[in-house]
């Protein structure tokens, strides 16, 4: 009689409960991982978008005019240190300070991992994660003078990412 060699029955339900205790440990610690990410997303395309608006700021500096860009639609001409009459500033929505600054463009679809607003001349953004949304909002030239040229989280709803995760 010839012996073959095979895993009994014991050794593989063994095998198996290994792996399902390995699996249980393993899991809750890999549910938070996109979430985080999202986070560390944000917080570099956050830090992009402020130094775009320093840099903004420093460009309108150079060209005499004192002020930061305003939300809305236009481009820039800055006469005697007041924004042209009838429209004209550099918008932050339409080719501005977030025009090829983020990765995600802003849309209007609340989805996760997207920037979000639902109107382009809005001074707040929203920023999609798994377990909540992040407003920030944009302080242009009519903002308080210890605000303006900032963006701030203004609320958060995630319970794993609060506005001080952002400041």
């Amino acid at each position: 009689m010839k012996m073959t060699k095979a895993f009994t029955m014991i050794e593989l339900i063994f095998v198996i409960v290994i792996l399902g205790i390995l699996s249980a440990v393993a899991l809750p610690k890999f549910q938070g991982v996109r979430n985080q990410a999202d986070i560390a997303n944000v917080k570099a395309q956050l830090s992009t978008i402020r130094a775009a608006i320093a840099n903004d700021r420093q460009r309108r500096i150079i060209m005499g005019c004192n002020l930061y860009a305003k939300k809305g639609t236009g481009t820039f001409n800055c006469v005697n240190n007041a924004y042209a009459v009838g429209t004209d500033y550099n918008s932050i929505n339409n080719g501005g300070l977030f025009g090829g600054v983020l990765t995600a463009p802003l849309t209007n679809s609340n989805t996760v991992g997207n920037w979000y607003t639902a109107d382009a001349t809005d001074d707040t953004y929203k920023y999609i994660l798994s377990d909540g949304e992040i407003t920030f909002k944009y302080y242009d030239s009519d903002a308080a003078s210890n605000l303006r040229g900032t963006l701030d989280c203004n609320t958060s709803t995630s319970a794993t990412a609060p506005c001080s995760t952002f400041d």
